[in-house]
């Protein structure tokens, strides 16, 4: 009688025992039981044997409960193990992949990899470190190591460990003041003993004091490889450290705020950037003194002092005639020119270098990035318009580019006022304008004959523009061999070979 109470009691529970899950897949008692007892309505019987096989069936349940609560819980174990090793396996198996990879390409794209991830010293140490081929490989390449920067934060081990692993090479070195050591000094004076293998020079954010103790300390040594020369000033009193320097093959010049007061009559190439006001007249004579210049990069960034009372002082002639000064000769030897206008930088300022600076320029680059302004209407666009004007300073240019940004995404750009100002002898023209609404009405001036005509990422493109592009030039018989349309929205290439039926078109998205 009891054992079959028993059974009939317990086969009763199961329903309930696998009906009654928590959200994790265990099961609680407490919720199990109430349910149990409100669904069977038990009533237990008040006889001695009906409570004893009551009893065991709880105890018999519960015990029932424990068990599958545990294999519950060793199920979900393994799968979270089987989880693991699978992902553990498609790792291993991606990393076999890429290392198959590496191990079939060529020692020299290897070691072109290799030579451009890293200019650290200690970055390539670890690379070299990964495996025997990379070992081997960097090892066996004095040009990786000559890659690396020695820099004054480096220690005499490091230093003695770069230079024996780039044998021969030309080396790069840098001098930051701002990195301060215990033998800062010292370790110049170790930099500066490789003077003849120097082949890059960058000196950063030296202090007045430091620049003249440079100087006294090293006035006359000879860098005959040295071919870049870097200076980062931050006090207009840094002095030309390098003044009394034999430096027969320097060939390029990168400046932030320092317009060196020595002649550079081999410089090619020129980059100088602006934070900070600068006097022009030794601007203007600097750049007259550089005969062999080639290529020159302005950029002024964030140049300001007032821009509210600037504005209200300037007038609207943005169509009178340049004046130039009349002792401001042409500079003819600059090919190309780059020219970054950066925030709230004072671009009718900026204008007054070209009209003593005159560049007689074939390639022409513009630049300019908005500020962030609360309305656009007024300002952004007095700032295009100043940018604009600029174009015309430079008459003989043949292949121009613009480039528009700022920090906001809704700008208009009229194609009309940039052929207004090109000169007649432009062939290539390439307007690169992300945020900006590009419009055109038709320019009553004849347009020039170009050859290339390059848009990219204008965001709001649209064909009825293009064909007004077209038809402009077409009014004065020019037909467009090129058209390379990059990165605009609301084009495509078959609205882009509808509005240019008989040019050579390039669409890419």
């Amino acid at each position: 009688m009891s054992s079959y109470l028993e059974r009939s009691s317990l086969s009763a529970l199961l329903p309930f025992f696998f009906a009654v899950p928590e959200g994790d897949g265990n099961l609680d008692a407490d919720r199990f039981w109430g349910k149990l007892a409100k669904e069977q309505n038990l009533t237990f019987d008040t006889s001695s044997l009906t409570r004893v096989a009551r009893a065991r069936t709880v105890f018999n349940a519960r015990i029932l409960q424990e068990k599958a609560a545990g294999m519950l819980l060793t199920l979900q174990i393994l799968a979270r193990s089987l989880e693991e090793m699978n992902a553990t396996f498609k790792e291993r198996t991606d990393c076999m992949a890429r290392r198959q990879g590496l191990d079939s390409l060529p020692d020299e794209i290897l070691l072109h990899i290799l030579g451009s991830v890293t200019l650290v010293f200690t970055e390539a140490l670890g690379l070299s470190h990964v495996c025997s081929r990379f070992r081997k490989t960097m090892l066996d390449s004095p040009r990786i190591w000559a890659n690396c920067w020695l820099n004054i934060g480096m220690n005499p081990r490091q230093v003695g460990a770069l230079v024996d692993k780039s044998q021969i090479c030309p080396l790069k070195v840098d001098i930051v003041d701002q990195i301060r050591c215990n033998n800062w000094c010292r370790r110049v004076e170790t930099l500066f003993s490789l003077k003849d293998r120097i082949e890059e020079l960058e000196v950063r954010w030296l202090s007045v004091d430091d620049s003249k103790e440079i100087s006294r300390q090293y006035n006359e040594i000879q860098m005959a490889n040295l071919r870049k020369l870097t200076i980062k000033a931050c006090s207009s009193e840094t002095s030309d450290f390098y003044a009394l320097w034999s430096l027969p093959n320097l060939k390029c010049l990168w400046l932030t705020n320092f317009i060196p007061a020595q002649i550079f009559q081999q410089i090619s190439y020129c980059h100088m950037t602006f934070t900070v006001d600068r006097p022009l007249d030794c601007l203007k004579r600097f750049l007259r003194s550089l005969s062999s210049l080639e290529t020159l990069e302005i950029e002024l960034d964030n140049l300001y002092s007032n821009e509210e009372e600037h504005y209200e002082e300037e007038n609207d002639g943005y169509d009178a005639d340049d004046n130039y000064d009349d002792d401001s000769p042409w500079i003819s030897n600059v090919v190309s020119f780059s020219f970054s206008v950066i925030g709230r930088t004072l671009i009718p300022d900026a204008r007054r270098i070209f009209e003593s600076i005159r560049l007689n320029v074939i390639e022409l680059s513009l630049t300019i990035v908005y500020p962030k302004y609360h309305s656009y209407d007024s300002k952004i666009y007095r700032r295009q318009m100043y940018f604009l004007k600029l174009i015309r300073h430079f008459p003989m240019v043949e292949k121009l580019e613009l480039h528009l940004s700022g920090p906001d995404a809704d700008y208009d750009l009229d194609f009309d006022e940039i052929l207004f100002r090109v000169p007649r002898t432009l062939q290539n023209l390439r307007i690169e304008a992300p945020g900006h609404t590009l419009s055109m009405n038709g320019c009553d001036r004849t347009p020039p004959r170009l050859r290339t005509l390059q848009f990219r990422n204008c965001d709001r493109l649209d064909l009825q523009t293009l064909k007004t592009v077209h038809n402009n030039f077409l009014y004065d018989n020019v037909v467009i061999g090129n058209v390379e349309i990059v990165g605009c929205r609301l084009i495509d290439e078959e609205s882009l070979r509808d509005a240019f039926p008989n040019t050579e078109v390039v669409w890419r998205p």
